[in-house]
């Protein structure tokens, strides 16, 4: 399906989605789902339950395979590529859940991220050259840099698994950003948290915007949030894709009210 070839890239146009379809069986999950996401743009996936917003993030991400359609990044399609060639194009994604190793500390956790950086062998470690000692060292103060940005200093030490939700999704976060990402899809980032680690969380992301420039999709039930942070809304039902605007276009469409809120248009 993906030829992995180079296309003509949109001026200002990160990723295309082009008429993704994605069955499961006789299920579709997806259907003709059509959208873009541009350069420095925070743009949130919303829906109810079951509308296809994880599995769109997933056929971006080359966790599923699209049945349909195909996904540009930067002019390339990638459609159907490996997870691990797509996250090193530039395409980050975090999980619902955080998929932490528990027996790692924070540090830990985030050197594992920087591994695709590290070009020496098992025997280069073995007698740690000072080849290896240099890139060692360039790597963990990667890590450092991203430890003071989420503010989590004092864990730096501490096993992933004994901190409390809250901090495990900020050093999910940042396992994400140690990959550098270009564009970070957000799966769910504040599902489970209550109202002070939800406004942390949103505050950093705000953050990674500002200051590394970082093209985002959010997906978030969140509305509150949403509006607070999205540059533009797209919103899916049953798989497809039936509003996309600013967010004060979407909060007022009535279909979206209908669909989404459970109202009356």
């Amino acid at each position: 399906m993906s030829s992995g070839l180079l296309g003509a890239a949109v001026p200002g146009q990160l990723l295309q989605v082009e008429a993704v379809g994605l069955r499961f069986g006789g299920i579709a999950a997806l259907q003709n789902v059509t959208m873009q996401v541009n350069r420095g743009e925070l743009l949130a996936l919303i829906g109810p339950n079951g509308a296809g917003k994880s599995s769109l993030i997933n056929c971006i991400s080359g966790f599923y395979r699209p049945t349909s359609g195909r996904v540009t990044y930067q002019g390339e399609d990638i459609t159907g590529r490996a997870v691990h060639h797509v996250a090193r194009r530039g395409v980050v994604r975090t999980f619902q859940g955080t998929q932490l190793f528990g027996s790692l500390t924070v540090a830990e956790s985030l050197l594992v991220a920087r591994e695709q950086r590290f070009s020496y062998g098992l025997a280069s470690a073995f007698f740690w050259t000072p080849r290896t000692r240099v890139q060692e060292s360039r790597e963990r103060e990667a890590v450092e840099e991203i430890i003071e940005f989420l503010q989590i200093e004092p864990y730096r030490h501490q096993k992933v698994g004994t901190l409390a939700y809250g901090l495990r999704k900020r050093v999910d976060l940042g396992r994400a950003l140690a990959l550098e990402p270009e564009l970070l899809m957000l799966d769910e980032p504040m599902a489970g948290m209550n109202v002070e680690e939800k406004e942390d969380l949103a505050r950093f992301i705000v953050d990674v915007r500002e200051t590394r420039g970082t093209s985002m999709l959010l997906i978030e039930h969140d509305m509150g949030v949403v509006m607070d942070l999205a540059d533009r809304v797209a919103v899916l039902q049953y798989g497809k894709k039936i509003a996309d605007g600013t967010p004060k276009d979407v909060q007022n469409d009535p279909i979206v009210i209908a669909a989404y809120l459970g109202a009356h248009p």
